[in-house]
C-alpha cells in the first residue's frame, strides 16, 4: 500500500498518488472498449447521413478504401481492428483520453477525500 511505502506522507499526497494511478490504469484498460464503441457510433452516424462511406481510420489500399467497411458487432469491430492495425490500434487516442480523464479523476478523488476527512473531523468529539 502507499501508506506502507510512505508512512510519513500527508494524506493529500497519498490521495494524489492513488488517484493518478487509478486514472491511468483505467485509461489503459478502458481505451480498447472506448475505441470500439466510438467506431460503432461513428458507423451509425455515417449510415444516418447518407450512403455508406469508408471509415477513415482503416489503413487500407486505395482500391479497398472505395468499398464501405461496416462492423456487424463490437466483436467484429475488435477483430477487424486487430487485423488491420494490431494491438496498437486499440490504443489510438489514448493520449487524448489520458489528458481528459486523469485530471478529472484526480480532482474528483482529492475533493471527495478532503471533504471526507473534514467531515469526519467535525463529527469527532473534542
Amino acid at each position: 500500500s502507499l501508506r506502507a511505502t510512505w508512512p510519513h506522507a500527508p494524506n493529500t499526497a497519498l490521495n494524489l498518488c492513488a488517484s493518478l494511478q487509478a486514472a491511468t490504469i483505467s485509461c489503459f484498460v478502458m481505451n480498447p472498449v472506448d475505441l470500439v464503441a466510438t467506431r460503432l457510433f461513428h458507423q451509425a452516424s455515417l449510415r444516418q447521413e447518407g450512403p455508406p462511406r469508408p471509415l477513415p481510420h482503416l489503413h487500407a489500399p486505395p482500391a479497398a478504401q472505395t468499398q464501405p467497411v461496416f462492423y456487424t458487432s463490437p466483436l467484429d469491430c475488435a477483430r477487424k481492428t486487430m487485423v488491420a492495425e494490431g494491438v496498437g490500434g486499440f490504443y489510438r487516442g489514448l493520449s487524448a483520453n489520458v489528458v481528459r480523464i486523469v485530471p478529472h479523476t484526480v480532482i474528483t478523488f482529492l475533493l471527495i477525500e478532503t471533504m471526507r476527512e473534514h467531515i469526519s473531523r467535525r463529527r469527532e468529539p473534542s
